[in-house]
């Protein structure tokens, strides 16, 4: 798959390239210099298409780690519509501009349109994290572009050859919603609802019982410490309640394959095991990319699996791999007994 999406990349620069030869040779000036300046230029136009939507943005979030969830996902979605819109207009403009202008080939005109509509949501692609959500704006672009191309040539009017855009960008806005409603607001009401107490002396025991806990080759958290500490107290449990606070909803557990740390809230439960998850990383000093979830159904027990990829800070290969296991049966199985009374 890989290979196939870089095939196709190749062929749309080439194309582009193309086309960009023959704007020139037509004298179409003002069509290179737009294109050139989007693909260099287009991550600044987006960035403040983000900036004048902060006024959105920031009220969603506010408002989701105050717990009033109807506010945070209205403004989260008006400021996700009113960006997708940006985002919609900005490629159409593109397509609309350098499609039409006489001389190059419609093929070469759509190729290098969804080049330069893609560029910067190809830049934002490359440095968003796990943690900002899915992102679709990169296939919108590209997809919609070349879309809109096809029904161009079939000969529709150039209005209704942009619905493709508009309707890709209109999906990604929809995903982007639902990933906020269902992770992203629970994750900002945990992360603001539980605060961070932490001591300044117990630091390195903390940080090494996160490093004891997420090893597969489990070592005794004395002997990382290299002090005497009371193993019976200092669990996992009382780290994450230090950290995030006493109510959190909690049982035992070391976060291992034999021994699965259990979640016991029944509507939060994923956002939590990710915010846990994630802490314990910092704790252990270490970036991170996440690599999968996985559902494991051991003797009728709900055992979720984490796995990341991670490596110390400042090292290039990600050569280590870290894996988190939680006891949701609490929370998975009361959503599906919800699920079947519907």
């Amino acid at each position: 798959m890989g290979r196939l999406l870089a095939g196709i990349g190749i062929v749309l620069l080439v194309l582009g390239a193309t086309a960009l030869g023959l704007y020139a040779w037509y004298g179409h000036w003002g069509a290179i210099c737009l294109a050139l300046a989007a693909l260099f230029l287009g991550k600044t136009a987006l960035g403040l298409v983000e900036l004048l939507v902060l006024p959105l943005a920031a009220p969603s979030l506010y408002f989701a780690r105050r717990g009033s969830k109807i506010a945070s996902i209205a403004f989260f979605a008006l400021a996700t519509l009113v960006t997708r819109v940006a985002y919609a207009g900005y490629c159409s403009f593109l397509f609309v501009y350098l499609v039409r202008l006489p001389g190059p080939p419609l093929l070469a005109g759509m190729a290098l349109s969804a080049v330069v509509a893609g560029a910067p949501f190809h830049w934002a692609a490359q440095h968003a994290t796990e943690e900002q959500g899915p992102n679709m704006d990169l296939t919108a672009a590209l997809v919609g572009s070349l879309a809109s191309g096809v029904l161009l040539a079939a000969g529709l009017a150039q209005p209704a050859c942009l619905a493709p855009i508009a309707l890709l960008f209109a999906i990604s806005g929809v995903v982007r919603v639902a990933w906020w409603v269902t992770t992203g607001l629970p994750r900002a009401w945990i992360e603001a609802g539980y605060h961070d107490r932490e001591g300044a002396g117990q630091a390195s025991s903390k940080h090494a019982l996160a490093l004891s806990i997420s090893s597969d080759s489990f070592q005794p958290i004395h002997q990382i410490v290299g002090e005497p500490l009371d193993e019976s107290t200092y669990t996992l449990k009382a780290l994450l309640q230090e950290h995030f606070g006493m109510d959190l909803p909690v049982g035992p557990g070391s976060a291992k394959r034999d021994d699965p740390l259990i979640i016991t809230d029944q509507r939060d439960y994923v956002a939590l095991e990710y915010a846990i998850a994630n802490f314990l990383l910092q704790e252990m000093q270490l970036e991170s990319r996440f690599e999968g979830q996985q559902l494991h159904r051991p003797n009728g027990r709900a055992v979720d699996e984490l796995v990341y990829a991670t490596k110390p800070v400042g090292e290039r290969d990600w050569n280590q791999t870290r894996r988190f296991f939680f006891d949701i049966t609490a929370g998975f199985d009361g959503s599906s007994r919800s699920l079947d009374a519907q």
